[in-house]
């Protein structure tokens, strides 16, 4: 008998490794960046005290990005039997004692603090990259589960996921522009936003602009309806 209500199937397999491959393409963009602004790092003296380049860890994780979207367009014709799914136990586990509201609350504050205490990490670059993959890489391991899928692909729900990485991006802009700030008051210099101020005023350059628009469309919008 066949299950109503499958996790995989071989569409939805499929669609991932579109997703995978978005995420190769991405970071192998974030490959070529790093290759030319982030430099090299020591290795620890078991792997030999020698320096490597920070673009070559992106490097790997790109090419396993790709030899996991390349397994999800290759392994369509067992999905029951397809490793990468988001494990069962790791699901009970989020429903026991994560989906509690107020575990959910308080592991949310907790969270919020720590971005803010720590918030010269979280506003570097390489920082929001990082974050931006494990949540990408989340939602990808995470749509493997029915209910889920279910949850997140109703036409009303998917603009609300949208909204949760663009409240992610903005509080991460609004973190890396409070740091830059900080940087710039600390040596003496003006606040990023006082440096390059292009602010108009409202009247009358700013109502004079919208009043041309308001005509100019309202025309078009008769000249159409006629």
């Amino acid at each position: 008998m066949l299950d109503p209500h499958p996790d995989l199937t071989k569409a939805v397999i499929t669609g991932l490794g579109w997703l995978y491959l978005i995420l190769f393409v991405m970071n192998a963009f974030w490959t070529w960046r790093s290759y030319h602004k982030d430099g090299a790092v020591r290795l620890p003296r078991y792997f030999g005290g020698t320096e490597a380049p920070v673009a070559a860890f992106w490097a790997i994780y790109a090419a396993l990005l790709l030899m996991l979207s390349i397994a999800h367009f290759t392994n369509t014709s067992d999905p029951e039997h397809f490793l990468v799914r988001l494990p069962l136990g790791f699901k009970n586990a989020v429903d026991r004692f994560i989906a509690n509201p107020s575990v959910y609350f308080a592991v949310s504050v907790a969270v919020f603090v720590a971005v803010l205490t720590g918030r010269r990490w979280f506003a570097k670059p390489t920082s929001g990259w990082i974050v931006l993959n494990a949540a990408l890489l989340f939602l990808a391991i995470s749509m493997t589960d029915w209910d889920f899928r279910q949850i997140v692909g109703k036409p009303d729900n998917v603009p609300i996921v949208g909204m949760l990485f663009l409240v992610g991006y903005f509080t991460w802009l609004y973190l890396h522009r409070a740091v830059e700030n900080d940087d710039r008051v600390a040596a003496g210099r003006p606040v990023r936003e006082a440096e390059h101020n292009e602010k108009v005023l409202v009247w009358p350059d700013l109502v004079y602009t919208e009043l041309i628009c308001m005509i100019a469309i309202s025309a078009v919008l008769i000249f159409w309806g006629i």
